[in-house]
């Protein structure tokens, strides 16, 4: 498509562009909802790896208990526990798919948990991606955070290539375009 530049941020954190004769906003927090769902659901498509965590973490009582009742399902997707002595379990290692780096592994099992809970007719890795891009968003960009030039034109080049740019998996929509012959209609100008 036409030219993309990036014009700054505007109130609230949404990120202005022009393209072409257009101006777009994005909400740079479901551009990136979109982003890490297209990029989790093409990680689940076959058996997913594990990754170590450096230290492993001691789970509370109530997430104890979920992991007891989803195990197989949890081992499918590359979580790993160890029971200790005294009843509680710990966790050892997490699903290695891209774009979870920044969640806290905590997080990503109660959202994997959660997923593995609801009963709704979307397929569990949709589902599972669903939860899981929500948690690492909630991670990742918080609206107000100052991205740079370069920042939000990688942002706009990843969202671009997604399967359903223009929402995310929550169906929020990800951008507003204001048309070049729109605008000038609104103030009277010919052309």
């Amino acid at each position: 498509g036409p030219e993309v530049s990036f014009l700054g941020t505007f109130s609230e954190g949404f990120l202005v562009y022009s393209q072409g004769d257009d101006l777009v906003l994005m909400d740079p927090h479901a551009a990136h909802e979109r982003i890490l769902f297209d990029r989790l659901r093409e990680g689940m498509k076959g058996p997913i790896p594990s990754q170590r965590l450096g230290i492993a973490a001691t789970l509370s009582p109530s997430l104890s208990a979920g992991v007891e009742e989803h195990a197989r399902e949890l081992g499918k997707l590359g979580f790993v526990f160890s029971g200790q002595e005294d009843g509680s379990l710990l966790l050892l290692a997490i699903p290695n798919l891209k774009g979870l780096e920044s969640v806290p592994p905590e997080d990503l099992l109660r959202g994997t948990l959660a997923a593995l809970d609801e009963t709704s007719p979307e397929p569990m890795s949709d589902r599972l991606a669903n939860r899981l891009a929500y948690a690492a968003c909630h991670g990742a960009v918080k609206l107000g955070q100052r991205l740079d030039r370069g920042e939000a034109l990688a942002l706009w080049k990843q969202l671009s290539l997604a399967r359903v740019p223009q929402a995310c998996p929550h169906g929020r929509p990800t951008l507003l375009r204001l048309s070049g012959s729109a605008l000038k209609r609104h103030f009277g100008r010919s052309g």
